[in-house]
C-alpha cells in the first residue's frame, strides 16, 4: 500500500498547532485554521483502496481531535432530554426519510465522505424547516469549490466538518442536485485529479439561502448514558449527526471492509474502533450519517445507532446501511489519546425558516377520555396541529406510573400500541406537536381501560362454629 507523505506540509501542520489557539466556536475554529493551516493532504491516491478512507498523519488526527474537542456544544432540546430521561421504554427512530434518495448515495474512488456525511445533515434540516419538494442538495457543488477545485487539495482529498461548515457560511447558499452540473460526477476521481468539472460549469439558481450554519460537538467523550442521551437528543431534534470514526491500521480497516462487504444490514459492529492501538500510515478515518437508532430490546448489546454510508449498495445492504453498538466504549483513544470516534451536527437554518412559531397543541380523538378497550393493542388517535412536522407520544400507567412509550413518532395522527395488559390496567396517554421551532406543550391527559378485571369478588363465607349464640368457656375459642 502506497502512502504519499509531503514533509513539508508535516513541519507546518506542526507549527499551526503550536500556534492556533483553542477556538471558542466552529467557525472561529475553522477561520482561524485557513490562515495558519496549508491545505490538508489527507488521501494518499491508493488503486488498491476502495472504497476509499481519509488518511491522516498522527499530527493530523490529534489537529482534528483538537478541533472537535473544542467545537462549541451542539443544542440540547430541553424538552426532550426531559422526556428522555423519564422513558422507561423500549424506543426506536428513524430519520432516514429526511435524507434524499439514501439509497443512491456512492462517493466512487473520492475521498469526500466527509462532503456526503455533512449534506445529509443539511438535507435534515432543509426537510424538516422548508420541507420542499425535493430536498436534495449537490455533492458537486462542493466538490468543485471547496478550495477553488485545485487538484491534491480539493474535497476529494478529505477534509473536517467544521471546513465544512466553513466553507457553507463563506458561500451562503446550498445548491439544488438537480441544477445544471450539480449532479455527482467525482465517483472516478481520486484526490491528485481533482473534481471532473469546475465550478462554473454549475447553475447556481435557483438555491436554498442559509442565514447560519455551524459544526457542533455532540458531547460524547464522557459516560455511555450521557453520550447516549445527547447523541438521542438530536436525533429526536429531526436532525442527522454526522459520525467520524478511525481505525489504526490496515488489518483494523480489512475487518471493516469484509463486515461491509459479506454482512447484511440487521449485523451490528462488533470490532470497536482501535482502542488503545498505535494509529500507523496505513490507518485513517471515514464519515458517515446517523440517521436513527433502536433499543427496542430487553438486551442491551443489541441497542444500537443506524449509520447511512456513501459506498454506495450491496445485494446485503440496500439501502446503504451498517449498525454500530450504541452501548460501546465512547472514551476509545489511540496511543496518542486523540478520541476514535467523534460525534458532530451541522446546525444549519435557511431563510424562510420561521423560529419562533411552535405548533398548536393537539387535541385527543380516540378512544375516548375514560373508554375500555379490548385485546392487547390499541390505536391511539389525535387530530392533526397546525404547523406540526412530528408527534410525541407518551403512555403510562396510572397505578405506578411507569411509562409504557415516550418517544418521537413521526408526522402522524394515529399510534398502535401493543402489549396492553387487558386485565383492568388503566393508563393515560398525551401528546405534543413538534416541528423545527421545538416542541409544543403536552395535550391533556387521557386515560382508557385495557379489557376488564380477571380478579372475582369472593363469595360471602359462612359461619359454622360456635354456633350462633353459644357459650364458650375458658379464656380461649376457636372460631370457624
Amino acid at each position: 500500500m502506497r502512502v504519499v507523505v509531503n514533509y513539508f506540509v508535516l513541519v507546518l501542520l506542526i507549527a499551526a498547532m503550536l500556534l492556533t489557539p483553542a477556538a471558542t466556536s466552529s467557525t472561529a475554529n475553522a477561520s482561524s485554521d485557513s490562515a495558519l493551516t496549508p491545505p490538508p493532504a489527507y488521501l494518499a491516491d491508493d488503486a488498491q483502496q476502495m472504497p476509499p478512507i481519509m488518511r491522516f498523519t498522527p499530527e493530523q488526527r490529534q489537529q482534528r481531535y483538537n478541533k472537535w474537542i473544542n467545537a462549541a456544544r451542539a443544542k440540547m432540546d430541553d424538552k426532550i432530554q426531559r422526556r428522555l430521561a423519564v422513558s422507561l421504554s423500549f424506543t426506536s427512530v428513524n430519520n432516514l426519510s429526511n435524507v434524499p434518495n439514501y439509497n443512491q448515495r456512492n462517493q466512487g474512488s473520492a475521498g469526500n465522505c466527509w462532503v456526503w456525511a455533512g449534506t445529509a445533515a443539511m438535507e435534515a434540516d432543509l426537510k424538516t424547516q422548508l420541507n420542499p419538494t425535493s430536498n436534495r442538495i449537490s455533492i458537486q457543488y462542493f466538490d468543485s469549490n471547496f478550495n477553488n477545485g485545485t487538484a491534491g487539495n480539493w474535497a476529494g482529498c478529505g477534509g473536517n466538518m467544521d471546513e465544512f461548515a466553513y466553507f457553507y457560511n463563506s458561500k451562503k447558499i446550498a445548491v439544488p442536485w438537480s441544477n445544471t452540473g450539480a449532479s455527482y460526477q467525482d465517483g472516478s476521481r481520486t484526490c491528485s485529479l481533482g473534481p471532473a468539472i469546475t465550478a462554473s460549469s454549475i447553475t447556481t439558481t435557483p438555491n436554498y439561502t442559509i442565514s447560519s450554519i455551524s459544526a457542533d460537538q455532540i458531547t460524547t467523550f464522557t459516560d455511555s448514558a450521557t453520550a447516549i442521551a445527547n447523541i438521542k437528543n438530536v436525533i429526536n431534534q429531526g436532525k442527522v449527526p454526522v459520525f467520524c470514526f478511525y481505525l489504526a491500521d490496515s488489518a483494523d480497516w480489512n475487518t471493516f471492509y469484509s463486515f461491509w462487504n459479506t454482512q447484511s444490514e440487521a449485523t451490528l459492529w462488533s470490532n470497536g474502533f482501535s482502542c488503545g492501538k498505535t494509529y500507523t500510515s496505513s490507518g485513517g478515518g471515514h464519515a458517515v450519517a446517523c440517521v436513527g437508532y433502536n433499543d427496542n430490546s430487553a438486551d442491551t448489546s443489541q441497542h444500537y445507532w443506524i449509520m447511512l454510508n456513501s459506498w454506495g449498495t450491496r445485494t446485503l445492504r440496500p439501502n446503504g446501511l451498517f449498525r454500530v453498538p450504541m452501548y460501546y466504549n465512547y472514551k476509545c483513544v489511540d496511543s496518542n489519546g486523540s478520541a476514535n470516534t467523534e460525534w458532530w451536527t451541522i446546525d444549519t437554518t435557511y431563510t424562510g425558516t420561521s423560529t419562533s412559531t411552535i405548533a398548536s397543541i393537539p387535541t385527543l380523538s380516540s378512544p375516548a377520555n375514560g373508554a375500555t378497550v379490548t385485546g392487547t393493542s390499541a390505536t391511539l388517535q389525535w387530530n392533526a396541529s397546525s404547523g406540526a412536522t412530528n408527534y410525541w407520544l407518551a403512555v403510562a400507567k396510572v397505578a405506578d406510573g411507569s411509562t409504557v412509550i415516550s418517544q418521537a413518532v413521526g408526522n402522524v395522527t394515529s399510534y398502535n400500541l401493543s402489549s396492553l395488559a387487558n386485565d383492568g390496567t388503566v393508563y393515560r396517554w398525551a401528546v405534543a406537536a413538534g416541528n423545527s421551532a421545538g416542541w409544543s406543550s403536552g395535550s391533556a391527559w387521557w386515560t382508557f381501560t385495557s379489557g376488564t378485571s380477571t380478579i372475582t369478588i369472593p363469595s360471602t363465607p359462612v359461619l359454622s362454629s360456635p354456633a350462633n349464640g353459644a357459650t364458650v368457656t375458658g379464656t380461649s375459642a376457636t372460631l370457624q
